[in-house]
């Protein structure tokens, strides 16, 4: 069965996070995973003591359930959302490492669907496991499935509508076709935002590239709505956009072209990924 990861530090984001993601795995029929990340030493007085120790780590075992228990009740949604009262399967651990990098080597596991986790700068302060803030960038950058940003306090999750964001056809349809596994539970709609390119020359013939697309093959299958933005830095575009329509929820590529170069169009993922405050959903793509 297909799992959504979410990597926890018991911040308050985290609560976020893991509220977002029980919604998204009651949608999509999906596992949850919940994983907590630590250095391997417990709170102990002890002047040596081995790094992954028994007590180290049923301690933090019992944080992680601690953390279910409080933070996601089998009444959480049913009292908020109506018709939504099940609860996904839920697998809980933690694991002694570096939070990035073990998180990284989460997502490339084949059940892995998509990661979960606080956006930017949001987390708690840790001296232990600072899980958000640059491991959240980290993840979005470097993780081989969809990471999913949510920003602290973000409220009750639900996603009416998408909209992805896109400079060529080829990267769209990539990203069309890895964002169905919710589209289609959710029964979302869909807006394609596209932030007009300064040559006019040359942003003529990506529309049109669109437009012959759209007549030949009949995409992407369904009805959507094209939002063409002004010229201009296309992250501060995508930014202004996302906050004034409020949206549910903004989807961006990233090229897989190395760690970190990994980015949507040049350098834009990066600073949309520190300032988004909506939920954001970053997808790997390949270079074209």
């Amino acid at each position: 069965m297909a799992r959504i990861i979410v990597p926890t530090d018991f911040s308050s984001t985290s609560v976020s996070a893991l509220q977002y993601a029980n919604y998204l795995a009651i949608v999509t029929g999906y596992d949850l995973a919940v994983i907590h990340v630590h250095d391997g030493y417990g709170n102990t007085d002890a002047l040596i003591e081995k790094r992954g120790n028994l007590a180290a780590r049923t301690e933090a075992m019992h944080k992680v359930e601690e953390f279910i228990r409080f933070n996601l009740s089998p009444s959480y949604f049913s009292e908020r959302v109506p018709g939504i009262g099940q609860v996904p399967a839920l697998e809980i651990s933690e694991m002694v490492g570096a939070p990035a990098a073990s998180i990284l080597k989460a997502s490339e596991e084949n059940d892995t669907a998509l990661i979960v986790m606080g956006g930017t700068g949001s987390g708690g302060t840790s001296t232990v496991s600072p899980l958000f803030g640059s491991v959240a960038q980290t993840v979005a950058l470097g993780a081989t499935c969809p990471v999913f940003l949510i920003p602290c306090d973000y409220g009750i999750p639900e996603i009416n509508e998408m909209s992805v964001a896109f400079e060529y056809v080829q990267p769209l349809k990539e990203m069309i076709e890895k964002i169905n596994f919710l589209r289609k539970p959710l029964d979302a709609n869909v807006r394609l935002v596209h932030v007009k390119d300064a040559d006019a020359d040359r942003e003529e013939s990506k529309e049109v590239e669109l437009m012959e697309e759209i007549l030949k093959t009949g995409f992407p299958g369904f009805p959507v709505e094209l939002d063409l933005l002004a010229p201009g830095d296309v992250a501060k575009e995508l930014l202004q956009y996302a906050t004034g329509r409020n949206v549910d929820l903004l989807v961006m590529g990233r090229r897989q072209r190395g760690f970190f170069s990994s980015l949507f169009i040049g350098s834009e993922a990066g600073p949309v990924i520190k300032s988004c405050t909506t939920p954001l959903m970053i997808i790997p793509i390949k270079t074209y």
